[in-house]
């Protein structure tokens, strides 16, 4: 999944500073605390490597594939990071001078593009053939502003500035298919940021973002069109507000979306047809015994079963952080939507800030806090369906994603 945004707040101040200066936008980054950082930096100095008395033996082929993750370098500065296949080998690919923002890997050939300030950096798999993409006015260290995106055959980079672009790796040519929209006297200024490609990477997922609320809408590359959902307004997508995680179904034909932390917008889970823009509500936010449920990471496996985190809590308790109490792993199988399967029941994942599942949905990799007021990325662990004990693969990452 993408990495965990925490954006009601954030994304209320930072429309006042675009509206007043730059038109356009993209996903925050939480910026840790003074605690936060010594605690991270305490354990990345200890070591780069899985922890020797990790719970399971790392084999040879313990990951499907190279995992990526944001990390902290000696300077207490977020860098990209990669693990290989055995668990065990990291290399540091970037060295930047302040925090990497935000980036995105192609799972083609490995070559990974990241946001640095006010730039957005492209380079080869080994951290080589470094070039800059596009450059604006330095913002500092406050939110993701490209946000880029590759396709999944990897030849194209989506990322907003001004509007969505297209960056065309063979060519090194960049195309700006979607402007924003100025404000005029018949309609509000509205932005376009991406948020991923379709798996057969024809059509592109696009938030339309406006001064208080956000939708969707998809880009067809194929006709160069920008198609909102016929009859549709920003209220009928609220599940899939900006900040929510939204996962395609491996043919396309579907959305899924959950809402991780309910408070001034409800929880829970929905799937949106991806031709006629109807929504459906799968999990519920409160129930009617006056208990409410917490959905977080879902996501749909090639062979046709669901995914997602859980936990069912009593009273109304605000904004969530975090799941209360006790938090399961459970699955879908089929079109049973209202009779999910509890695979694992577990009090420490009630500390999860993130998880990245398997392709093939066999296990799925969390990323633990170390503490209750740690809200952002955490240790990395494998956690297996079929009961095996965890394996620790680092001691802190964020926005972790597969490569190749």
């Amino acid at each position: 999944m993408n990495a965990r945004f925490r954006l009601v707040p954030i994304f209320i101040v930072f429309m006042v500073v675009v509206l007043a200066c730059v038109p356009s936008l993209g996903s925050n980054v939480t910026q840790p605390s003074s605690d936060q950082v010594a605690t991270v930096v305490a354990q990345t100095l200890q070591a780069l490597t899985p922890d020797a008395t990790s719970t399971s033996e790392v084999s040879a082929n313990l990951l499907p594939q190279s995992l990526y993750f944001l990390g902290m370098d000696n300077r207490s500065l977020y860098q990209v990071y990669r693990v290989e296949r055995d668990g065990k080998t990291q290399t540091q690919l970037t060295s930047e001078a302040v925090n990497v923002l935000g980036y995105d890997v192609s799972r083609r050939d490995g070559s990974f593009a990241y946001e640095i300030d006010n730039q957005l950096v492209l380079l080869n798999a080994d951290g080589s053939n470094r070039r800059v993409l596009a450059e604006g006015a330095a913002r500092g260290n406050v939110y993701s502003f490209y946000r880029p995106v590759f396709s999944p055959d990897g030849q194209t980079l989506a990322y907003s500035n001004g509007g969505i672009n297209l960056y065309d790796i063979a060519s090194g040519t960049t195309n700006l298919v979607v402007p924003d929209r100025p404000d005029d006297a018949s309609m509000p200024r509205e932005f376009y940021v991406p948020e991923s490609f379709s798996p057969d990477g024809k059509k592109l997922l696009v938030h339309s973002l406006h001064s208080d609320t956000s939708s969707i809408a998809m880009y067809d590359l194929a006709t160069n069109t920008l198609v909102p959902f016929a009859g549709k307004t920003d209220d009928d997508f609220a599940c899939c507000q900006f900040g929510r995680e939204i996962v395609w179904s491996p043919d396309g034909g579907t959305l899924f979306s959950a809402n991780p932390s309910p408070g001034v917008d409800p929880g829970g889970l929905w799937r949106v047809n991806t031709a006629t823009g109807e929504v459906t509500l799968i999990v519920p936010y409160g129930n009617e015994n006056n208990t409410f449920n917490f959905v977080d990471e879902p996501y749909a496996a090639p062979d046709g079963r669901f995914y997602y985190f859980f936990s069912n809590y009593s009273g109304d308790l605000g904004p969530l952080q975090r799941a209360p109490g006790y938090l399961e792993i459970a699955r879908i199988a089929g079109d049973s939507w209202t009779e999910r399967t509890t695979l694992l029941h577990s009090e420490s994942l009630q500390m999860l800030n993130e998880a990245l599942w398997a392709p093939d949905g066999s296990f799925v990799i969390v990323a633990l806090a170390s503490s209750e007021d740690v809200h952002d990325g955490g240790q990395a662990e494998i956690v297996y369906l079929d009961g095996r004990p965890n394996v620790v693969l680092a001691p802190f990452t964020q926005q972790m994603k597969w490569g190749p």
